[in-house]
């Protein structure tokens, strides 16, 4: 897995190499296309809750957000908006402020992505766009089929 590394709005940072062994849902958005594909992120993560917690232990799910246009001041009303988003969706809304995962992905602006990455760093899954309804039902039985799959030491 490249390296990158997030940080969110209340300062907690997180590296590539810390998530290696679990199996990894990243939504990559900006704050533009944030909310496309809630429907199927709120369905996600309803089957992320209804697992063990041993089994929740050895998966994340992160959204991540595209804050490369914060500058120094603006900065810190960008922190406070994923900080406020987070509470609100009760997820962690992670901040990509130097680009790292946008470019070691190959992300375009305005889009939005979602990557799922194994135990051993591999891209299993990539999907960009919009999830249409029609890709919601297939997509959501591919990540069941990983959940169920997933070494849950």
């Amino acid at each position: 897995m490249p390296h990158f590394s997030l940080e969110s709005g209340d300062c907690h940072e997180l590296s590539s190499s810390e998530l290696l062994g679990k199996v990894i849902f990243i939504f990559y958005d900006n704050k533009n296309t944030f909310k496309r594909n809630s429907d199927f992120k709120h369905e996600l993560f309803q089957e992320y809750l209804a697992l063990t917690e041993a089994e929740r232990a050895s998966i994340e799910i992160l959204q991540v957000i595209d804050c490369t246009e914060a500058r120094l001041i603006s900065s810190f009303f960008w922190k406070k908006a994923l900080v406020r988003n987070s509470r609100k969706y009760n997820l962690q809304l992670w901040g990509d402020w130097d680009g790292g995962l946008k470019r070691n992905y190959h992300f375009l602006d305005e889009e939005s992505y979602m990557l799922i990455i194994d135990q051993m760093g591999k891209v299993i899954y990539y999907q960009d766009a919009l999830f249409l309804p029609a890709r919601i039902q297939g997509i959501t039985e591919i990540v069941k089929e990983i959940l169920s799959s997933a070494d849950m030491r």
